[in-house]
């Protein structure tokens, strides 16, 4: 588990509003920072295993996928796929803690109206038998 401080956990308990902030790496090298304004809507993530949600066994293949939207009018969703997303996560007013929610490679970027983007992006970690 990921320490985090017992103001943290206060914050957490008084239902403290959180943010998510990220970044994209495009394939050419190109950074774009996902904040408040270009980071939209709710961001929704889901992990699935192969046999058992409650056990990873040798040679089993857990998944996860993250869906956001993202408000960026100047950016080909085309260019999007295959960028990598990183996520992290602070409460207000403790923006000096800030916890990694993961990393992610855009699988599926669709183009909204109004510049907006919706991204599907998974992970996959394979454990190999070896």
């Amino acid at each position: 588990m990921y320490p985090v401080s017992k103001e943290f956990l206060e914050a957490l308990d008084k239902g403290v509003r959180q943010n998510i902030y990220g970044t994209l790496v495009l394939g050419n090298g190109k950074k774009i920072y996902l904040t408040g304004e270009k980071l939209t809507g709710s961001v929704s993530y889901v992990k699935q295993c192969t046999s058992s949600a409650e056990e990873f066994g040798v040679g089993q293949l857990y998944t996860g996928t993250v869906k956001l939207t993202v408000n960026l009018p100047d950016e080909k969703n085309s260019e999007l796929r295959g960028a990598e997303v990183r996520l992290m996560f602070f409460p207000d007013g403790f923006s000096d803690e800030q916890i990694p929610l993961g990393k992610w490679t855009v699988t599926d970027p669709k183009r909204e109206p109004n510049g907006f983007i919706s991204i599907t992006a998974s992970d996959c970690i394979s454990k190999l038998d070896v």
